[in-house]
């Protein structure tokens, strides 16, 4: 394992109608040129675009020891092994891994809720939930 991070939320159950919605949001603002003049380099046009991680959960219910529940993951970041340069005026490679599905997550054991590769390594990009009853 080479990089791992943890992030925790709450989810208040209920029916269907009621049932609770948790978001996590942690990430930066990069900006990104969208026009540049050589001739006149302080009329560059910038735009930010969001880097980070976004979480979405939309809980249903636990029943039989299991949460069944919808996870929407949202994992953007900047490819730094692609940038040409510090001054380069091209925009720099965004990665980004977007998941999202209904989940049956076993209560109190670790489950692997998504799996990609890297595009740009050998290495996976894994999400893992472990969902724990609070009563």
């Amino acid at each position: 394992m080479i990089n791992s991070r943890e992030y925790s939320t709450y989810l208040a159950g209920g029916s269907k109608e009621t049932a609770g919605t948790s978001s996590i949001r942690t990430g930066s603002k990069v900006p990104i040129p969208v026009s540049y003049e050589t001739a006149r380099p302080n009329n560059t046009q910038i735009t930010y675009i969001d880097v980070g991680v976004n979480i979405d959960v939309r809980g249903d219910r636990v029943e039989d020891g299991k949460l069944y529940c919808f996870i929407k993951a949202d994992i953007t970041s900047i490819d730094t092994s692609a940038a040409t340069n510090e001054n380069s005026n091209f925009p720099k490679v965004v990665r980004q891994n977007l998941w999202s599905s209904p989940i049956f997550a076993p209560i109190g054991k670790p489950i692997t809720l998504f799996s990609s590769d890297d595009v740009a390594s050998k290495r996976t990009m894994q999400l893992e939930l472990t969902a724990t009853e609070v009563k």
